[in-house]
């Protein structure tokens, strides 16, 4: 959580004055939690089919939804192509590297070089040859799962060192995939973190804090 510093010449940005990109999942946030549990799967809004929000309440999963009396829905629409619950899913949700597309993927190398899953949050970012071009873009929404971590170049042991723009390396590395950080903070400036103003990747990450709550 974001506070303002007790030593006020150390304080540079008042909370809040950067936006606020909450990505703590400590706590199920959604800004209509009636919808957990009612009987639709409400895949297609960021937040609520995901761990910490018991899938939807239950709602993604056939075998667990359970629509009351007085929901508006009842289960009918779903049917398990989105249900991630470990306890009745079939689906495989996001492992790293992944590709950038949200369809259904077969497991072969991508056009970016990196293998594909069988199914994964959708990547969206400004220019997709950035990925896997052997540059780490630390920043933005490159270096996230669903981007595979910048398509493997921000980690040395996932970068391709062949037929890139970039020799890997160039632009250090901020490996936040899991399989390969040994999970500490990445951030290259440590003054950035509690100092008010939220930063994002790799400053807003569980090993950092969340921006030390910024």
């Amino acid at each position: 959580t974001c506070t303002e510093s007790q030593i006020v010449e150390e304080q540079v940005y008042t909370c809040g004055e950067g936006g606020y990109d909450c990505k703590d999942n400590t706590t199920c946030d959604v800004d209509l939690p009636s919808w957990l549990g009612d009987g639709y799967c409400d895949d297609d809004t960021e937040g609520f089919n995901t761990g910490i929000c018991q899938w939807d309440g239950g709602d993604c999963c056939i075998e667990s939804c359970n629509a009351t009396a007085s929901s508006d829905f009842d289960c009918s629409d779903t049917d398990d192509s989105v249900c991630y619950d470990p306890l009745y899913s079939g689906v495989t949700q996001p492992t790293s590297p992944v590709s950038t597309t949200s369809a259904p993927l077969s497991t072969t190398p991508s056009s970016f070089g990196f293998n594909t899953t069988t199914y994964t949050k959708e990547c969206i970012v400004g220019y997709p040859s950035y990925l896997g071009d052997g540059h780490c873009d630390a920043t933005g929404e490159y270096n996230t799962r669903s981007c595979g971590w910048d398509g493997g170049d921000c980690c040395e042991e996932s970068c391709l060192h062949e037929d890139t723009p970039y020799e890997c390396g160039t632009n250090s590395y901020v490996c936040l995939d899991p399989t390969y950080s040994d999970g500490s903070c990445q951030a290259p400036y440590s003054s950035w973190l509690s100092d008010g103003y939220c930063d994002d990747t790799p400053y807003n990450t569980d090993a950092c804090n969340w921006d030390g709550g910024d």
